[in-house]
C-alpha cells in the first residue's frame, strides 16, 4: 500500500528511497491528497449565482447536498461549502500525518 501511495505522489517507491532523496515525503503526500485532489469547485468563488456553470453546482450539491454554496467572508464572494470537504477529508488526512513519527531511516 506504501509503495503505490508513494508512486502516486510521484516519490520513490521504497520510504527510505523517498526521504533520501532529498524531498520531505510526508509533506508531498498531504498535499497530493488535500490540495492535488480537492475537486476544482473548491477552489473557484464566484461574484453571484449567475456566474456558476451546471457543472459546478452538480459537483457542489455531490459534495454538500444540503448546503452546496456559502458566502465568504474572507473572499468576499459565493464559493463551495467546504465543511464535508474538511470533516471528511482534510481533518482526517492531516491528523494522520501530524502524528507521524519517522522511521530510523527518515
Amino acid at each position: 500500500l506504501l509503495s503505490v501511495i508513494l508512486r502516486k505522489c510521484r516519490l520513490a517507491c521504497t520510504a527510505a528511497d523517498a526521504v533520501s532523496s532529498g524531498s520531505n515525503p510526508l509533506y508531498v503526500i498531504h498535499q497530493t491528497f488535500v490540495e492535488e485532489m480537492m475537486p476544482d469547485v473548491m477552489k473557484k468563488a464566484w461574484s453571484a449565482s449567475s456566474e456558476i456553470s451546471e457543472d459546478d453546482a452538480m459537483t457542489m450539491i455531490s459534495i454538500s447536498p444540503k448546503l452546496p454554496l456559502v458566502y465568504s467572508k474572507q473572499r468576499g464572494k459565493l464559493c463551495a461549502n467546504e465543511s464535508q470537504f474538511r470533516q471528511l477529508i482534510f481533518e482526517p488526512v492531516t491528523k494522520l500525518f501530524a502524528f507521524a513519527i519517522p522511521s530510523a531511516a527518515a
